[in-house]
């Protein structure tokens, strides 16, 4: 790794950051308002020159744990937009989503639209006959050791009915309990 091409790239970032009236951050990195100025009255050519030099007055620190918490962090809002999509795919309805995702009727219409899912009614609860009731239940109960959210899917799956079709019929179990 380059790391005067590092430094230096971290050093005009930061010289950018400071404007010509001062920064209020800038104490915070060790910048005063006298030394704000100087770096703001440099020309070109010499923010460039010193830039060069910025291995011996910059310091770079890394906190693993925080960045690791951030990178899990990521990962996971990741894996939980793939999981809300899954969820649209396989028809959700709005108050399914607001319930485990906390989405919103405006996102949930907006991320239908962009999917390509939009229709009249496509995700709004639908009911079924009997029988069918009875397999979706049975199947909610025989995946009781999955995350709510991961059973929901399984039971569709398995039952080969849409979460517009399975979650109206366990919320009427639910409801019976």
């Amino acid at each position: 790794m380059d790391t005067q091409g590092t430094y230096s790239a971290l050093a005009v970032s930061l010289f950018q950051q400071i404007p010509s009236e001062g920064n209020q951050h800038c104490p915070k990195i060790g910048i005063n308002g006298e030394l704000a100025s100087l770096l703001t009255s440099l020309t070109l050519s010499e923010l460039h020159s010193l830039a060069l030099k910025a291995e011996r007055f910059l310091t770079v620190r890394i906190d693993k744990p925080v960045l690791e918490q951030a990178l899990l962090e990521v990962t996971s809002e990741d894996d939980n937009i793939e999981l809300q999509d899954q969820f649209l795919y396989d028809y959700a309805t709005n108050r399914m989503m607001r319930e485990f995702f906390g989405m919103h009727t405006t996102e949930f219409s907006a991320r239908r639209k962009l999917m390509g899912l939009a229709g009249k009614g496509q995700h709004r609860p639908q009911y079924c006959d009997e029988e069918t009731e009875i397999l979706i239940w049975q199947q909610f109960q025989r995946y009781d050791h999955l995350d709510i959210r991961q059973r929901y899917l399984k039971v569709a799956e398995v039952t080969g009915q849409p979460l517009n079709i399975v979650w109206p019929a366990i919320q009427r179990h639910e409801v019976k309990k």
